[in-house]
């Protein structure tokens, strides 16, 4: 009865592959063959931007030719997340047909802000000019949103 139960234990440790028998597919076998196109994905996001700046290179005109110094506006110190927390991003779907690729945008709300906008003249440092206010983009969701990426 030992010898069973051994014999038992040793079988129930031996996966069920290893005794499948493997072997080439030839083409009519494998044209009968099905499978599920497609991928889920899904990820957190928080970034932080320093900044982005719009320069005008010709600077201020109200004549002709130009003259004045260059413009720039500066947003600073740029925010994408959920009030402080990592914006969750769940199901992100990558599908692909015979004609074309869809990718689904997943279930994600979160807020972009924008610590300061100045006007500087393309030189000077945002921080040494006054701050013109803020912005904030709230309740950002893209939730059944799609691209389809497609042949033409």
């Amino acid at each position: 009865m030992k010898k069973l139960v051994i014999l038992a234990a040793i079988l129930m440790l031996v996966p069920g592959m290893a005794l499948a028998d493997m072997g080439l597919l030839n083409e009519s076998s494998l044209n009968d063959v099905t499978g599920q196109v497609g991928i889920t994905i899904d990820q957190t996001l928080k970034a932080t931007i320093g900044a982005v700046e719009w320069t005008d290179a010709d600077g201020y005109h109200t004549t002709t030719p130009a003259t004045g110094t260059l413009g720039a506006l500066e947003l600073n110190t740029i925010t994408i997340d959920d009030g402080g927390d990592a914006i969750s991003m769940t199901g992100l779907t990558i599908d692909a047909d015979d004609a074309s690729l869809v990718i689904g945008l997943p279930a994600m709300t979160g807020d972009i802000s924008v610590g300061n906008i100045y006007l500087t003249d393309g030189s000077t440092a945002a921080t040494t000019s006054n701050s013109l206010g803020s912005l904030t983009i709230s309740d950002l969701n893209m939730s059944g949103s799609t691209v389809t990426i497609m042949p033409h």
